[in-house]
C-alpha cells in the first residue's frame, strides 16, 4: 500500500502516463473501466471533458473511488467552461460517497480539497454560491478527525456563505461547529486557512450587525502568529479599527 501511497503523492507532479495506468491497472485490473475505455495518455490529451465526466460516473457507480478521485482532480484543472455545469453535478455525486472517501482518505485527501476549491471558484464566478453548499458541508464530515477540528473546506464555505451575502446561515453554521482543535498534520491546514477562516468569520458577524463577536474573530487572525505579515491581516486590522471605532468609540489594539 506504500507503493500506490507514493504513486499517488506524485500524480500531479507530470506522472508518466505508463505509471498511471499500471496504478490503475494493479488496483481494479484489466477490467477496469478506465483501462478498458482508454490509455491514460488519450484521457490526459485528447478525451473530451463531457466523456472524461462519463468515465467518473462509471467509476463511481462502480465504487471505485480512488480512480474517480484522480480523474476527477485532473479533470478539475482542465474542464472546458461549458461543462462545468456537468462537473458540479458529478463532483456532488462524488461527495455523496461518503463512506468510501472516508476510507480512503489518506490516500485522496490533497485531490478532495483541490476539487472543493475548483467547485468553489466556479460558482462564485457563476455568482451561484449556494449551489454548493450543502456538498461542502457534507466534505467537512468526511474530512474532520473530529466535529471541532478546523479543515480547508470551513474556510471555503465561510467564502461562499459572504458571496452570497447569506450572513445569518454564516453564522448560524460558525455557531453550530464550534473549532476547537486545530490539527495541522491530519487536515492538513496552512497558515493561510487559519487567518482566513477567522478573517470571514468576523466579515459575517460584522454582516449581522454583531460586532463585538466580529471584533473577536477579526482580533483571533491578526494575533495568529506568521512569519509575515498577509494581505488577509492587513484588511482585518483595517476592518477591526473601523469597528471598534463604531462598537467601542476607543481605537483598536491587539489583545492576547
Amino acid at each position: 500500500m506504500n507503493s500506490v501511497l507514493e504513486l499517488i503523492n506524485n500524480l500531479s507532479n507530470e506522472m508518466e502516463p505508463i505509471q498511471v495506468t499500471s496504478y490503475l491497472n494493479a488496483i481494479y485490473g484489466k477490467s477496469d473501466i478506465i483501462i478498458a475505455s482508454a490509455n491514460f495518455r488519450i484521457i490526459r490529451n485528447n478525451t473530451p471533458t463531457t466523456e472524461l465526466l462519463c468515465i467518473i460516473e462509471s467509476l463511481l457507480s462502480n465504487q471505485h473511488i480512488l480512480g474517480a478521485s484522480i480523474l476527477l482532480r485532473f479533470c478539475a484543472d482542465v474542464v472546458d467552461r461549458s461543462d462545468e455545469a456537468s462537473f458540479l453535478r458529478v463532483c456532488k455525486v462524488y461527495l455523496q460517497s461518503a463512506n468510501n472517501i472516508r476510507e480512503n482518505i489518506q490516500y485522496i485527501y490533497h485531490f478532495l480539497i483541490k476539487i472543493v476549491k475548483k467547485m468553489v471558484k466556479i460558482v462564485c464566478r457563476a455568482n451561484q454560491p449556494r449551489y454548493i453548499i450543502h456538498a461542502l458541508m457534507k466534505a467537512i464530515s468526511i474530512i474532520q478527525p473530529s466535529s471541532y477540528c478546523l479543515t480547508p473546506i470551513h474556510t471555503d464555505i465561510l467564502q461562499l456563505f459572504i458571496k452570497g451575502q447569506m450572513y445569518d446561515h454564516a453564522v448560524a453554521f460558525i455557531d453550530d461547529n464550534p473549532i476547537l482543535e486545530i490539527d495541522m498534520n491530519t487536515c492538513f491546514i496552512s497558515g493561510i486557512d487559519y487567518v482566513r477562516y477567522f478573517y470571514y468569520a468576523g466579515i459575517c458577524y460584522i454582516g449581522m450587525k454583531n460586532y463585538a463577536v466580529a471584533l473577536d474573530y477579526l482580533n483571533q487572525c491578526i494575533s495568529t502568529p506568521t512569519e509575515k505579515m498577509s494581505a488577509v491581516i492587513l484588511c482585518a486590522i483595517k476592518k477591526a479599527k473601523l469597528i471598534s471605532l463604531i462598537e467601542n468609540g476607543t481605537e483598536f489594539s491587539v489583545s492576547t
